[in-house]
């Protein structure tokens, strides 16, 4: 009986942490892609990003939320963009939630992940206690 319960909760912790991951597959909506600009939006937090790609870089982008405006056309209009609002903190603001919940994400993983590996060696060290008995059921 014992058994059957471990193995239930081992399914049930592997079920959640696909869910999981299912969810954290779905967070980016990808928009447009103009030029040195590519937008997207954050499910999660139901906010717009821009990724802005310097020329000739082969680096990741740089990620600046969009807080009033929809589209930038080149370089000079995002940067008064990110010194106008990250003198006032707002843009920080957006980086730290979105941080904090991605943090959040991975430690719920990294526990259910523990949980698994617990629960598996507590599976195996019970069907060993019931093989040394002579009691070989399932």
């Amino acid at each position: 009986m014992m058994l059957n319960k471990k193995k239930l909760s081992l399914y049930t912790l592997c079920v959640c942490i696909i869910l999981m991951n299912v969810l954290a597959y779905f967070r980016w909506s990808y928009g447009a892609l103009e030029g040195d600009f590519r937008y997207k939006t954050d499910r999660w937090m139901h906010q717009a990003w821009v990724e802005y790609y310097p020329p000739l870089v082969l680096s990741k982008g740089m990620e600046f939320p969009l807080l009033n405006r929809s589209k930038f056309n080149d370089f000079a209009e995002l940067e008064t963009y990110v010194h106008k609002y990250a003198v006032s903190g707002y843009i920080v603001d957006r980086w730290l939630a979105r941080t904090k919940l991605t943090y959040i994400y991975a430690g719920v993983n990294l526990v259910l992940l523990f949980h698994i590996v617990l629960l598996f060696v507590l599976l195996l060290r019970s069907r060993k206690v019931l093989r040394s008995r002579g009691g070989n059921r399932r």
